[in-house]
């Protein structure tokens, strides 16, 4: 990340609720679809683009968006993917012992 550009934090709403956070980089176009006004620690947070104001959205259950079930199932799959790396890393490090013993034992370093 450079950190000579000056950035500022964006929120993306969600539907039904929720938002994630992004970065728009100084000089770029805010995007339509984000606001800068940051969210209230309230539950179930709705962004309403026509008052400009974070809300909380109903309790009635509603399914998940596309949107939401893409994020879900990539999420998952980073995380399969990093349990596998951290195995892998393990398995890297008892290796690299090993053949460290095994050198000392032939009088190398």
């Amino acid at each position: 990340m450079d950190n000579s550009v000056k950035r500022t934090m964006a929120w993306y709403p969600l539907e039904p609720y929720g938002f994630f956070v992004t970065y728009i980089d100084e000089g770029e176009k805010i995007p339509d679809e984000v606001t800068l006004i940051e969210p209230p620690a309230i539950l179930r947070p709705k962004f309403n683009f026509d008052t400009q104001k974070w809300e909380t959205a109903p309790e009635e259950p509603t399914a998940p968006t596309d949107t939401q079930i893409f994020l879900k199932a990539v999420t998952g799959q980073l995380a399969d993917h990093c349990e596998a790396l951290d195995e892998a890393n393990a398995r890297i490090g008892k290796l690299e012992a090993v053949i460290k013993k095994d050198q000392t034992k032939l009088g190398g370093n």
